[in-house]
C-alpha cells in the first residue's frame, strides 16, 4: 500500500475515522473533538453540545463516526447519537 496523506488531526488517540465522498475525512478523537477534513485542511469541528449550552464541553466524548454521503452519524461513549446532514459540512 502507498500512503497518500498523513496529518495531525487530534491530540492523543483517534477513536474512529470515516472516509466520505469528495475526499472528505471525518475523525473522532479522545480529545473530545470530532472534525471534518478535506485532505489535511480542517473544514469544521462538530460540537455535540451546540444546542445544550448548560452542559460542559468535556461531559461527553465522541467515540465513533460514519459518513453515508448524505448523513454523518456520531456516537458518544455515553450512548448518545448525533446525526448531521452531510451537505451542510461543505
Amino acid at each position: 500500500m502507498k500512503k497518500t496523506l498523513e496529518f495531525k488531526a487530534h491530540d492523543g488517540e483517534i477513536e474512529d475515522i470515516a472516509l466520505g465522498p469528495d475526499n472528505k475525512v471525518v475523525t473522532a478523537g479522545r480529545d473530545f473533538q470530532c472534525c471534518v477534513w478535506q485532505q489535511d485542511q480542517l473544514v469544521m469541528g462538530l460540537c455535540w453540545n451546540e444546542n445544550l449550552p448548560g452542559i460542559p464541553d468535556k461531559a461527553y466524548r465522541y467515540q465513533a463516526c460514519r459518513d453515508s454521503g448524505t448523513f454523518l452519524g456520531l456516537g458518544t461513549v455515553t450512548g448518545s447519537v448525533a446525526i448531521h446532514i452531510a451537505f451542510s459540512l461543505q
